[in-house]
């Protein structure tokens, strides 16, 4: 139990964040997400995808919070690291992901959190989500078009 806090915390609080504005929040979706793998004991052996299996649990738990909350909040303050030249655009910044993102519908900048920054596969991004696979793979593409059509724009008005 420990070595999956471990090995997940960061991004677990990292794919919440999207989801959760109240970093109090945010650690209580994790606690209660590892309390209740606590829970489940010795099945935890029987896991074959730790990580879509944590998530699919975190992402309960955050839906919960929120419609405990009667609202839906988004923070994207901190998500984003410097994204790398290799594969962003040289005049493309953080600042500039972050509000694209932040124009994108919940689910799409979820789906493109969890492919992206938590670089999980379609398949597993379907698993935590609740969807099918290609209706996964759809969101993922669409949304990264609206990102790229925004940030095009954005930049040409700059």
């Amino acid at each position: 139990m420990l070595a999956w806090f471990d090995a997940y915390k960061d991004s677990l609080y990292r794919y919440l964040r999207t989801m959760i504005d109240n970093p109090a929040d945010i650690d209580d979706v994790i606690q209660t997400t590892f309390v209740a793998l606590l829970a489940k004991g010795d099945a935890l052996r029987d896991i074959r995808h730790p990580k879509t299996y944590l998530y699919q649990i975190a992402r309960h738990k955050a839906m919960d919070v929120i419609r405990s909350h009667s609202r839906a909040p988004v923070s994207l303050d901190g998500l984003l690291v410097e994204p790398g030249h290799d594969v962003m655009p040289k005049w493309l910044t953080a600042e500039q992901v972050n509000w694209a993102l932040g124009h994108l519908t919940p689910i799409e900048r979820e789906t493109v959190v969890l492919k992206v920054y938590d670089e999980l596969p379609f398949r597993e991004v379907a698993r935590i989500t609740g969807c099918l696979l290609p209706t996964a793979a759809t969101r993922y593409l669409r949304a990264m078009r609206k990102l790229r059509v925004l940030l095009e724009e954005r930049h040409e008005r700059a």
